[in-house]
């Protein structure tokens, strides 16, 4: 893939990162990219300095007024770029530009793949990979290929989509705020006649979980959003869930979690059960 500065098409990809009080995380993922790439952050109603970090980085920023969610910010991003491929970069996820250059060469060599992730390490080296993806029925491998090869489903932590694909199919589920789009937007992408694929010889580095600071009310949040979207992603393919038994398991964790003075899990569960009243509230199980 040619490389032209000068050329009518200046940038060769958009790069789409989704902000959301990410100023400790943000400089580090926009610094090393490079100019060849139209940068873009959206910026999910941030409270800190996001927005002048991505600024002071050479980004496009485009301000949100309330937080949309992670899918909708993306497709924002998305729809405000014009370059044949796009990245959805996490705000605390790096890639060289040489590995950038790799996946897009990939994408040249395989016509029919509409998106693909490099091998993503955390800063010690270990691989992410999804072992069993909620979606995907345990009769279907999601081993990881060897070096380059086909997927069930890719992370969208770094995912690389070719715009035709991406568009192909709508984009990111807006009805998803947070957790499990990524699945869904593979699925979805394969069913419409394209492959995915992980290229493991390309590497990126992913702080996983560090895009906002922690805290007992992020956590609480995370949590709740997660059941939503867990049991909107389970009614949407056909996968049958009992909310029943699953609020009564996060109760009984939750009463654990506090007995053992473990604030970390009693945020998690007290934000699951959250999202399970809110779910028998609107009957959207």
């Amino acid at each position: 893939m040619q490389f032209d500065k000068d050329s009518a098409q200046r940038f060769v990809i958009d790069i789409v990162l989704v902000s959301y009080n990410s100023q400790d995380v943000l400089a580090g993922a926009l610094t090393g990219l490079p100019k060849w790439a139209n940068k873009i952050v959206v910026d999910n109603a941030s409270s800190d300095a996001s927005t002048e970090i991505a600024k002071e980085n050479g980004a496009e920023v485009i301000i949100l007024e309330k937080n949309l969610g992670f899918g909708t910010a993306c497709n924002i991003g998305a729809h405000s770029g014009k370059s044949p491929f796009i990245l959805f970069l996490n705000p605390d996820a790096t890639i060289a530009p040489a590995a950038l250059k790799a996946l897009l060469d990939r994408l040249e060599e395989f016509p029919q793949c509409g998106a693909i992730s490099p091998r993503i390490d955390d800063p010690n080296g270990e691989e992410y990979f999804h072992s069993q993806p909620q979606l995907v029925p345990s009769t279907i491998s999601t081993k990881p290929p060897e070096c380059a090869g086909p997927v069930a489903v890719l992370s969208g932590a770094v995912l690389l989509c070719r715009r035709e694909a991406f568009e192909a199919v709508n984009g990111f589920d807006q009805e998803i705020f947070l957790f499990y789009e990524d699945d869904d937007l593979s699925l979805r992408i394969k069913q419409a006649g394209w492959t995915l694929m992980v290229d493991r010889s390309v590497r990126a580095i992913h702080l996983k979980g560090g895009s906002t600071k922690a805290s007992w009310r992020l956590n609480a949040f995370k949590a709740y959003h997660n059941e939503i979207s867990s049991f909107y992603v389970s009614r949407k393919y056909g996968v049958q869930r009992s909310l029943k038994k699953e609020a009564a398991r996060s109760l009984r964790r939750l009463l654990l979690a506090l007995l053992l003075f473990d604030y970390e899990r009693s945020a998690r569960n007290w934000g699951r059960l959250n999202g399970h009243f809110k779910l028998w509230k609107n009957n959207n199980y």
